[in-house]
């Protein structure tokens, strides 16, 4: 399956903010649920049933006061979403190629229930690490960072590569 980064199709746009993905509470200020955009671009499969994006940052004074500085990031696969969270990373390997940093690293996923109560966990949790791979070298290249990130995905202790 290939991935890409960039923008979705009008229809996919409007089967994602009718999944009304709500706010956390310190992030909302005037946004009740997620509302996708032509002009956003997302990590996603050829197909855009699989995406993964930034859906909320949090507001100026959750950050001033030190509450919360992370953005909710979202993973949709098919008709279904979860919020993402990372735990930490363990960075494996740089080296500097052609002027170009290149990354491997693992990123801890933190424990989600409804990703545990999925069957094909372990097909989602594949697709993941693709999207999320797409998501980090697609933003590279839009804000013209010379790196290329080789990600894997640890999940309660199981690794995905």
């Amino acid at each position: 399956m290939e991935f890409t980064y960039g923008t979705i199709s009008a229809k996919r746009v409007q089967e994602i903010t009718d999944m009304k993905i709500p706010a956390p509470g310190i992030y909302c200020g005037f946004e009740e649920f997620y509302e996708a955009s032509e002009r956003k671009r997302y990590a996603h499969s050829e197909d855009e049933q699989i995406l993964f994006f930034q859906a909320f940052t949090p507001l100026h004074d959750q950050i001033v006061l030190g509450k919360d500085d992370k953005p909710v990031l979202v993973y949709i696969y098919g008709d279904e979403w979860f919020y993402i969270e990372f735990e930490g990373y363990e960075m494996l390997k740089t080296e500097k190629r052609n002027g170009i940093d290149y990354k491997h690293y693992i990123l801890e996923v933190k424990r989600n229930e409804k990703i545990d109560k999925r069957e094909d966990k372990d097909e989602l949790l594949h697709r993941f690490r693709e999207v999320r791979t797409a998501h980090v070298n697609g933003e590279a290249l839009v804000w013209h960072q010379d790196h290329i990130d080789t990600i894997e995905i640890k999940y309660e202790g199981v690794i995905y590569k």
